[in-house]
């Protein structure tokens, strides 16, 4: 994960417009979210070790993850963005928090079972009614369709930056330079360093 994240901070363009969401923010700002102390590379076998989503949240969110872009779970969206959320801000992590819940609370509420126990056709009909939802009222309380949103983009950003992701963008991972680019600056600019 690190080194697709490198790659996407030399030069992968988001192919998301809302720059300022964290999981996008972090991956510019910082090639390496892993916090210090943790291993580089997870392990590629057995269940993920959960950093901050506790069980019944990763039982929410990986399910959702999934219905909201098919292959999120081949490419470990879960995993990686609770990894993102480890590290994040505490507002980040409870307006996430906040819009997992809001979005189960919706599933209980239309169907009587939280999102993970929705058949397909259920979770399909609920995500297409919650998007195409009247956005809230300017300073109101995020409503639905801003909760979807919010979990959408922590998806997508997560997706498109996993392998399997960067793979459907058109990334091949051989890209060579067949010489480094020079230095713009003189040896004067760089012998003070």
């Amino acid at each position: 994960m690190r080194r697709l994240a490198a790659g996407a901070a030399a030069g992968f363009v988001w192919p998301a417009a809302n720059a300022a969401h964290p999981v996008y923010a972090r991956s510019l700002r910082d090639a390496s979210p892993v916090p210090s102390g943790l291993p580089m590379e997870a392990p590629v076998s057995g269940p993920p070790q959960w950093l901050f989503l506790n069980v019944a949240q990763a039982a929410a969110f990986v399910p959702l993850a999934e219905a909201i872009l098919p292959g999120s779970t081949a490419a470990q969206v879960g995993p990686f963005v609770d990894l993102l959320l480890s590290v994040e801000s505490k507002e980040h992590q409870r307006a996430f928090l906040a819009s997992l819940k809001a979005m189960d609370a919706e599933a209980s509420r239309e169907f009587g079972a939280g999102f993970a126990r929705l058949g397909d056709a259920q979770r399909t009909a609920l995500l297409a009614r919650v998007s195409e939802s009247a956005p809230a009222a300017a300073g109101a309380q995020p409503g639905l369709r801003e909760h979807f949103q919010n979990l959408k983009e922590w998806v997508v950003g997560a997706y498109y930056s996993s392998e399997i992701g960067m793979r459907e963008l058109g990334w091949t991972g051989n890209r060579v330079f067949d010489k480094f680019p020079e230095c713009e600056h003189s040896s004067q600019d760089r012998a003070g360093f």
